[in-house]
């Protein structure tokens, strides 16, 4: 008698979907540190340098974009997103909130990474950082250069440049004071903008889809985002105690 045993084996979260529109579930739908995502190398703690992985693979969606929603109640956010996962057929590509009070943050103190990465792309990014780290670590051991040399440098650098982002952003800045930048793809595009339409006809705030280029520097924006609080904590060290900077991520 012979026995075959077959391992099934998975390269990806294949529960992910079914997981993320649990939106009455008590647990939230990813965090850090979930066990049940983590297996020897992915639960490491960093303890590993993993040198290659090997992942499933799947066509890319070549029709995508970006819906930039925007609210003075954060209420109307909570009810897209619930309904989006509920009830889409198609879940989102991405999902990115910003208040108002990053937006700024990040428009004048992400502007400089905004202007590296939109001009120059992300594979440059690295070197620029160790470039950076080697001249903060060399000037720290002058007592003439104030703390966070580069950075302040790197902001009044960024100053040299006219606005960097689209007007109808601005706009939209100005009116809400909460942004949703959503991405669909394929038949999800058609989709998200028939039931937007509807949507806002009675709720308060409003949308509108992006053009390549405002999707884009949308998505980047909300990138710097991320090191802005720590470039204004930089410039501002004399002011200000340590930032610690938080992502918030909508479930897409």
């Amino acid at each position: 008698m012979t026995m075959c045993v077959t391992m099934v084996r998975h390269a990806h979260d294949y529960d992910y979907v079914h997981r993320v529109r649990d939106i009455e579930a008590d647990t939230p739908a990813r965090y850090n540190a979930d066990p049940d995502r983590l297996f020897e190398s992915s639960g490491c703690a960093g303890k590993l340098a993993v040198f290659a992985v090997r992942l499933d693979t799947f066509e890319a969606e070549k029709n995508q974009q970006v819906f930039y929603i925007g609210t003075n109640q954060p209420e109307v956010l909570t009810e897209i997103r619930r309904h989006i996962l509920a009830n889409f057929e198609n879940l989102p590509v991405a999902g990115e909130y910003m208040h108002r009070d990053i937006y700024d943050i990040a428009e004048k103190y992400g502007k400089d990474t905004f202007l590296m990465i939109d001009k120059l792309g992300t594979d440059k990014m690295p070197f620029f950082f160790n470039l950076k780290g080697r001249t903060d670590a060399m000037l720290e051991k002058v007592k003439f250069f104030r703390p966070h040399f580069t950075d302040r440098a790197m902001q009044k650098f960024g100053h040299l440049f006219p606005s960097h982002l689209p007007p109808r952003m601005k706009n939209w800045r100005d009116k809400y004071e909460h942004h949703l930048l959503l991405k669909m793809a394929g038949d999800g595009v058609g989709e998200a903008k028939s039931w937007l339409v509807d949507y806002f006809k009675q709720a308060e705030g409003d949308f509108f889809v992006c053009t390549p280029e405002e999707g884009s520097k949308a998505f980047l924006h909300r990138f710097a985002a991320a090191g802005a609080a720590i470039r204004y904590q930089a410039v501002h060290s004399d002011e200000v105690e340590d930032i610690l900077g938080v992502g918030y991520r909508s479930a897409a």
